[in-house]
């Protein structure tokens, strides 16, 4: 699934990924959905900075695991702009839930492209 905001590959800058390793992927795809609803309601802070999102399924045939990936494609490597996004998104991927907003921004992980 890929969710392509007004950008061109070009402008990419940074990328935030967020693995989920459980065998129900249940609550990620609820919080991909939510995602996806703060990216089109523009309810996400600084979300013009970003370029796109994608769920990438990196499960195994015969594993019995269920492993997917989030990655957040930003047009921005600033820190302050990648944090508060990473805050911001976190918030509404978990319905508000600050508790669980925090825990979640543990689990991402940044990768910075290009120079």
């Amino acid at each position: 699934l890929f969710l392509f905001v007004k950008t061109r590959w070009h402008q990419i800058k940074a990328c935030v990924a967020f693995s989920c390793h459980k065998k129900n992927p249940c609550v990620f795809f609820k919080r991909w959905g939510n995602l996806v609803l703060g990216l089109v309601g523009c309810t996400i802070e600084k979300s013009d900075e970003i370029g796109g999102a994608l769920v990438v399924d990196k499960s195994k045939a015969g594993d019995g695991r269920t492993i997917v990936k989030i990655e957040l494609w930003l047009r921005n490597k600033d820190h302050a702009t990648r944090h508060q996004l990473l805050e911001s998104m976190c918030s509404v991927m978990c319905d508000g839930d600050e508790k669980k907003a925090a825990e979640l921004q543990k689990e991402f992980m940044w990768k910075v492209h290009g120079v």
